[in-house]
Protein backbone atom coordinates (compact mmCIF):
# COMPACT_ATOMS: atom_id res chain seq x y z
CA UNK A 1 0.00 0.00 0.00
CA UNK A 2 1.13 3.47 -0.78
CA UNK A 3 0.17 6.94 -0.50
CA UNK A 4 -2.17 8.31 -2.70
CA UNK A 5 -3.14 12.19 -2.25
CA UNK A 6 -5.50 14.47 -4.19
CA UNK A 7 -3.57 17.39 -5.45
CA UNK A 8 -6.06 19.81 -4.19
CA UNK A 9 -6.59 17.92 -0.82
CA UNK A 10 -4.47 19.26 1.88
CA UNK A 11 -2.23 16.49 3.78
CA UNK A 12 -2.22 16.03 7.22
CA UNK A 13 1.07 16.26 9.29
CA UNK A 14 1.36 14.56 12.76
CA UNK A 15 4.11 15.59 15.36
CA UNK A 16 5.50 12.96 17.48
CA UNK A 17 7.51 14.91 20.01
CA UNK A 18 8.25 14.63 23.65
CA UNK A 19 6.70 17.08 25.89
CA UNK A 20 9.85 18.52 27.20
CA UNK A 21 10.04 19.97 24.04
CA UNK A 22 6.66 21.72 23.64
CA UNK A 23 8.12 24.91 23.46
CA UNK A 24 10.79 24.13 20.02
CA UNK A 25 7.37 22.04 18.84
CA UNK A 26 5.22 25.01 19.21
CA UNK A 27 8.09 27.45 17.13
CA UNK A 28 7.80 24.58 14.56
CA UNK A 29 4.31 25.17 14.23
CA UNK A 30 4.07 28.75 13.86
CA UNK A 31 6.53 28.24 11.01
CA UNK A 32 4.15 25.87 9.23
CA UNK A 33 1.43 28.37 9.53
CA UNK A 34 1.95 29.75 5.88
CA UNK A 35 1.39 25.76 4.80
CA UNK A 36 -1.93 25.50 6.88
CA UNK A 37 -3.01 29.03 5.21
CA UNK A 38 -2.11 27.85 1.69
CA UNK A 39 -4.22 24.65 2.30
CA UNK A 40 -1.19 23.24 1.91
CA UNK A 41 -0.97 21.05 5.13
CA UNK A 42 -3.16 20.10 7.85
CA UNK A 43 -1.28 19.85 11.53
CA UNK A 44 -2.22 17.49 14.30
CA UNK A 45 -0.19 17.24 17.79
CA UNK A 46 -1.70 16.15 21.09
CA UNK A 47 -2.32 19.37 22.45
CA UNK A 48 -5.30 19.54 20.14
CA UNK A 49 -7.03 16.21 22.28
CA UNK A 50 -9.89 17.97 23.71
CA UNK A 51 -11.64 17.17 27.41
CA UNK A 52 -12.77 14.19 28.16
CA UNK A 53 -11.63 12.61 24.83
CA UNK A 54 -9.61 9.32 25.23
CA UNK A 55 -6.08 10.56 24.29
CA UNK A 56 -4.56 6.84 23.59
CA UNK A 57 -7.21 6.54 21.09
CA UNK A 58 -7.14 9.79 19.49
CA UNK A 59 -3.53 9.75 18.67
CA UNK A 60 -3.84 6.50 17.34
CA UNK A 61 -6.29 7.49 15.09
CA UNK A 62 -4.39 10.41 13.56
CA UNK A 63 -1.27 8.92 13.61
CA UNK A 64 -2.70 6.31 11.33
CA UNK A 65 -4.17 9.12 9.21
CA UNK A 66 -1.30 11.24 8.89
CA UNK A 67 0.52 11.16 5.48
CA UNK A 68 3.47 12.90 7.04
CA UNK A 69 4.49 11.82 10.32
CA UNK A 70 7.36 14.42 12.07
CA UNK A 71 10.14 13.17 14.49
CA UNK A 72 10.71 15.79 16.77
CA UNK A 73 13.95 14.01 17.90
CA UNK A 74 15.72 14.95 21.33
CA UNK A 75 17.24 13.23 23.94
CA UNK A 76 13.67 13.35 26.00
CA UNK A 77 12.23 11.77 22.34
CA UNK A 78 14.70 8.40 23.08
CA UNK A 79 13.90 8.45 26.29
CA UNK A 80 9.98 8.28 26.25
CA UNK A 81 8.79 4.98 26.20
CA UNK A 82 5.57 6.40 24.66
CA UNK A 83 7.46 8.10 21.89
CA UNK A 84 10.26 5.66 21.14
CA UNK A 85 8.00 1.86 21.67
CA UNK A 86 4.77 3.00 20.45
CA UNK A 87 4.53 6.10 18.23
CA UNK A 88 8.05 5.62 16.30
CA UNK A 89 7.41 1.67 16.00
CA UNK A 90 4.08 2.69 14.28
CA UNK A 91 5.29 5.61 12.37
CA UNK A 92 7.99 2.99 10.70
CA UNK A 93 5.93 0.55 9.70
CA UNK A 94 3.58 3.08 7.97
CA UNK A 95 6.81 4.07 6.14
CA UNK A 96 7.58 0.78 5.40
CA UNK A 97 4.60 0.24 3.86
CA UNK A 98 4.69 3.53 1.76
CA UNK A 99 1.27 4.66 3.79
CA UNK A 100 3.41 7.35 5.15
CA UNK A 101 6.45 10.07 5.01
CA UNK A 102 8.15 9.92 8.34
CA UNK A 103 10.78 12.80 8.64
CA UNK A 104 12.99 13.14 11.99
CA UNK A 105 13.49 16.73 12.96
CA UNK A 106 16.59 17.18 15.08
CA UNK A 107 15.44 19.36 17.99
CA UNK A 108 18.71 19.27 20.27
CA UNK A 109 22.15 17.50 20.43
CA UNK A 110 21.40 13.31 21.15
CA UNK A 111 23.62 10.67 20.13
CA UNK A 112 21.00 8.75 17.86
CA UNK A 113 23.28 6.78 15.90
CA UNK A 114 22.01 3.09 15.00
CA UNK A 115 17.81 4.37 15.51
CA UNK A 116 15.42 2.87 13.61
CA UNK A 117 15.05 5.87 11.89
CA UNK A 118 18.56 6.80 11.33
CA UNK A 119 18.98 6.11 7.28
CA UNK A 120 15.77 8.62 7.14
CA UNK A 121 16.07 12.13 5.75
CA UNK A 122 16.52 14.45 8.61
CA UNK A 123 16.25 18.03 9.23
CA UNK A 124 17.22 21.03 9.25
CA UNK A 125 19.85 20.49 6.79
CA UNK A 126 22.88 18.60 7.20
CA UNK A 127 20.84 16.91 10.71
CA UNK A 128 22.30 19.95 12.91
CA UNK A 129 20.32 20.53 15.90
CA UNK A 130 17.75 23.18 15.93
CA UNK A 131 19.12 24.09 19.18
CA UNK A 132 22.81 24.27 17.65
CA UNK A 133 21.84 27.43 15.16
CA UNK A 134 22.91 30.79 16.24
CA UNK A 135 19.34 31.53 14.87
CA UNK A 136 16.57 29.46 15.60
CA UNK A 137 14.25 30.74 13.18
CA UNK A 138 17.05 30.39 10.55
CA UNK A 139 16.48 26.88 11.79
CA UNK A 140 12.66 26.16 11.59
CA UNK A 141 12.87 28.37 8.33
CA UNK A 142 14.72 25.38 7.16
CA UNK A 143 13.36 22.71 8.58
CA UNK A 144 9.70 24.21 6.59
CA UNK A 145 10.92 24.43 3.50
CA UNK A 146 11.80 20.43 3.95
CA UNK A 147 8.42 19.57 4.64
CA UNK A 148 7.43 21.81 1.70
CA UNK A 149 9.16 19.85 -0.57
CA UNK A 150 8.01 16.51 0.79
CA UNK A 151 4.68 17.62 0.89
CA UNK A 152 5.19 18.52 -3.18
CA UNK A 153 6.82 15.73 -4.06
CA UNK A 154 3.79 13.17 -2.34
CA UNK A 155 1.02 15.81 -4.25
CA UNK A 156 3.31 14.27 -7.09
CA UNK A 157 2.96 10.97 -6.73
CA UNK A 158 1.07 8.87 -9.30
CA UNK A 159 -1.64 6.80 -7.64
CA UNK A 160 -0.07 3.02 -7.39
CA UNK A 161 -1.43 0.47 -9.68
CA UNK A 162 -3.78 -2.42 -8.61
CA UNK A 163 -1.42 -4.89 -9.50
CA UNK A 164 0.98 -7.27 -6.55
CA UNK A 165 4.65 -7.49 -7.26
CA UNK A 166 4.00 -10.93 -5.78
CA UNK A 167 3.19 -14.17 -7.92
CA UNK A 168 0.23 -14.81 -5.46
CA UNK A 169 -3.24 -13.97 -5.77
CA UNK A 170 -4.29 -11.96 -3.28
CA UNK A 171 -6.23 -14.03 -0.96
CA UNK A 172 -8.87 -12.01 1.96
CA UNK A 173 -7.86 -12.69 5.71
CA UNK A 174 -10.61 -14.15 7.34
CA UNK A 175 -9.31 -13.03 10.96
CA UNK A 176 -7.85 -9.64 10.71
CA UNK A 177 -4.45 -10.05 12.50
CA UNK A 178 -3.50 -7.62 14.77
CA UNK A 179 -0.61 -5.12 15.91
CA UNK A 180 0.30 -7.54 18.68
CA UNK A 181 -0.16 -10.67 16.03
CA UNK A 182 2.37 -8.22 13.11
CA UNK A 183 4.62 -7.28 16.42
CA UNK A 184 5.63 -10.98 17.09
CA UNK A 185 6.39 -12.26 13.66
CA UNK A 186 8.65 -9.46 13.69
CA UNK A 187 10.51 -9.69 16.76
CA UNK A 188 10.54 -13.53 16.29
CA UNK A 189 11.94 -12.74 12.57
CA UNK A 190 14.53 -10.78 14.15
CA UNK A 191 15.31 -13.23 17.60
CA UNK A 192 15.61 -16.39 14.79
CA UNK A 193 17.87 -14.56 12.48
CA UNK A 194 16.31 -14.81 9.30
CA UNK A 195 16.01 -11.20 9.43
CA UNK A 196 19.90 -11.11 8.98
CA UNK A 197 21.16 -9.81 5.61
CA UNK A 198 23.15 -12.66 5.09
CA UNK A 199 19.75 -14.94 5.25
CA UNK A 200 17.25 -12.83 3.54
CA UNK A 201 17.56 -14.18 0.43
CA UNK A 202 16.76 -17.67 1.51
CA UNK A 203 13.86 -16.59 3.80
CA UNK A 204 12.15 -14.89 0.19
CA UNK A 205 13.09 -17.91 -1.48
CA UNK A 206 11.77 -20.16 0.67
CA UNK A 207 8.07 -18.41 1.10
CA UNK A 208 7.95 -17.90 -2.54
CA UNK A 209 8.55 -14.55 -3.46
CA UNK A 210 11.17 -13.18 -5.70
CA UNK A 211 13.80 -11.31 -3.71
CA UNK A 212 14.21 -9.30 -7.13
CA UNK A 213 10.74 -7.81 -6.83
CA UNK A 214 11.31 -6.57 -3.20
CA UNK A 215 12.93 -2.72 -2.54
CA UNK A 216 13.27 -3.44 1.14
CA UNK A 217 15.37 -6.48 0.78
CA UNK A 218 18.18 -4.28 1.43
CA UNK A 219 16.69 -2.05 4.50
CA UNK A 220 19.28 -1.38 6.57
CA UNK A 221 18.86 -3.24 9.77
CA UNK A 222 17.43 -6.66 10.82
CA UNK A 223 14.24 -4.59 12.47
CA UNK A 224 13.39 -2.39 9.49
CA UNK A 225 13.35 -5.65 7.15
CA UNK A 226 11.25 -7.67 9.09
CA UNK A 227 8.98 -4.78 9.85
CA UNK A 228 8.53 -3.93 6.03
CA UNK A 229 8.72 -7.55 4.92
CA UNK A 230 5.60 -8.27 7.55
CA UNK A 231 3.39 -5.04 7.45
CA UNK A 232 3.61 -5.73 3.34
CA UNK A 233 2.78 -9.32 3.07
CA UNK A 234 -0.32 -8.05 5.38
CA UNK A 235 -1.41 -5.35 3.36
CA UNK A 236 -1.50 -7.39 0.54
CA UNK A 237 -3.24 -10.40 2.53
CA UNK A 238 -0.53 -12.35 1.41
CA UNK A 239 -1.73 -15.76 3.12
CA UNK A 240 0.86 -18.57 1.57
CA UNK A 241 3.73 -16.21 2.61
CA UNK A 242 2.42 -15.02 6.01
CA UNK A 243 1.80 -18.81 6.93
CA UNK A 244 5.10 -20.60 5.29
CA UNK A 245 6.76 -17.72 7.35
CA UNK A 246 4.77 -18.95 11.19
CA UNK A 247 6.33 -22.98 9.33
CA UNK A 248 9.49 -21.26 9.19
CA UNK A 249 9.95 -20.02 12.95
CA UNK A 250 8.02 -23.20 13.97
CA UNK A 251 11.04 -25.22 13.63
CA UNK A 252 13.14 -23.02 15.46
CA UNK A 253 10.79 -22.16 18.30
CA UNK A 254 9.63 -25.27 18.99
CA UNK A 255 8.15 -24.94 22.29
CA UNK A 256 7.23 -22.53 25.30
CA UNK A 257 4.87 -18.99 24.68
CA UNK A 258 6.51 -18.32 20.98
CA UNK A 259 5.13 -21.67 19.93
CA UNK A 260 1.97 -21.11 20.90
CA UNK A 261 1.61 -17.24 19.48
CA UNK A 262 2.73 -18.62 16.08
CA UNK A 263 0.23 -21.71 16.02
CA UNK A 264 -2.44 -18.78 17.57
CA UNK A 265 -1.88 -16.44 14.32
CA UNK A 266 -1.38 -19.20 11.76
CA UNK A 267 -4.71 -20.73 12.86
CA UNK A 268 -6.05 -16.41 12.39
CA UNK A 269 -4.45 -17.13 8.58
CA UNK A 270 -5.97 -20.31 8.10
CA UNK A 271 -4.32 -20.88 5.15
CA UNK A 272 -4.03 -24.85 4.02
CA UNK A 273 -0.04 -25.10 3.04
Amino acid sequence: MSISISPTEPIEVFFSYAHEDEKLKNELVKHLSILKRQGVITAWHDRKITAGTEWAGEIDTHLNAASVILLLISSDFLASDYCYDIELVRAMKRHATGEACVIPVILREVDWKGAVFGKLQALPKNADPVANWGNQDQAFADVARGIREAVEKLKQKPAPEAISPLSFSSIEIEQELNNSDRDVLTDLLIRSGRAEYSARKALCIKIGIEPNQLRFLTQPTDTDFALELISYLHSIDNKPALCKICSELEVVFKEGKYSVALKNIKSKINYNN
